[in-house]
């Protein structure tokens, strides 16, 4: 199985001070971010906007910023980071409410999701229920699933925790950015056109998330080790607050994810709404 992501060099250089280090009322180094030009190819070139165009992804954003300020390797500042991301730099989902000083670490709400996979060999057992040998996709009887339309077992999968191919997805897998991402490609928007094989729902995937994570080869193990955060954000909100909502409706087929890489020291935001049509 050919690896998903290229390899980048250990200890890739730093990138520069931002602006002048500003702290919290705790004398705390706040994050500095600059958004500096990102476009995935997997998802501009002509291939990738008639992706766009079939799987109604026209609302997804995709945003990079470089940032300023120490974030350890275990990722025990994540809680700063986003909070301070979301308060100040200017990415979509900060802009439907909590900014600046109302947010803070500990309101925001998110989960950090694995970052492991450097194959797409887990997607192998897809051929065993959704899927044929050949990668075409099962049809289903319809079924509506919070505004989306669902006429295939694979999709169906992807939405449903309790799908009779359930089993086919281990739960160290679901709990991979990989498998996200892949859910968010198939589940698309609610105008969505579905594919009739798998193929391009799995190299889009592929394309999109060596984009997305690097990885480095350790000196000491060599072993190919993914050196990117990922956190699933689903709220943001300020002391004493309840979590304010970064989507225009309520929806489970909302997402926000959050990419830190700390060896470029940059991070990624990858934002879709879900507007239901029915």
């Amino acid at each position: 199985m050919a690896a998903l992501v290229e390899t980048a060099p250990e200890g890739a250089p730093a990138a520069g001070l931002i602006e002048e280090i500003v702290r919290d009322h705790t004398g705390r180094e706040r994050f500095a971010f600059e958004q500096v030009e990102f476009v995935p190819t997997a998802l501009s070139k002509t291939e990738g906007k008639d992706r766009q165009l079939r799987w109604g992804l026209s609302a997804l954003k995709i945003e990079r910023f470089r940032y300023s300020g120490a974030f350890p390797a275990d990722g025990s500042a994540a809680g700063e980071l986003l909070a301070d991301l979301f308060a100040t730099a200017p990415t979509l989902a900060a802009a439907h409410g909590a900014r600046a000083e109302a947010v803070t670490p500990g309101c925001v709400a998110a989960r950090r999701l694995a970052a492991t996979l450097v194959s797409m060999e887990p997607f192998e057992a897809l051929k065993q229920g959704p899927c044929t040998d050949g990668g075409y996709i099962k049809k289903c009887l319809d079924e509506e699933a919070d505004g989306l339309l669902v006429q295939d077992e694979l999709r169906r999968l992807c939405v449903n925790a309790d799908d009779e191919h359930a089993c086919l997805v281990a739960e160290a897998t679901r709990a991979e950015f990989l498998w996200h991402l892949f859910r968010l490609l198939v589940v698309g928007g609610s105008m969505s056109q579905p594919d009739e094989y798998a193929t391009d729902y799995l190299e889009a995937t592929r394309q999109l998330y060596k984009e997305l994570v690097s990885v480095y080869k350790s000196s000491k193990t060599g072993k190919i080790t993914v050196g990117t955060h990922a956190h699933e954000v689903t709220g943001l909100g300020g002391e004493g607050m309840a979590p304010t909502p970064i989507f225009p409706t309520e929806n489970p087929h909302n997402r926000c994810y959050v990419l830190i890489e700390p060896l470029r020291k940059t991070v990624t935001v990858v934002y879709l709404p879900f507007v239901s049509f029915w």
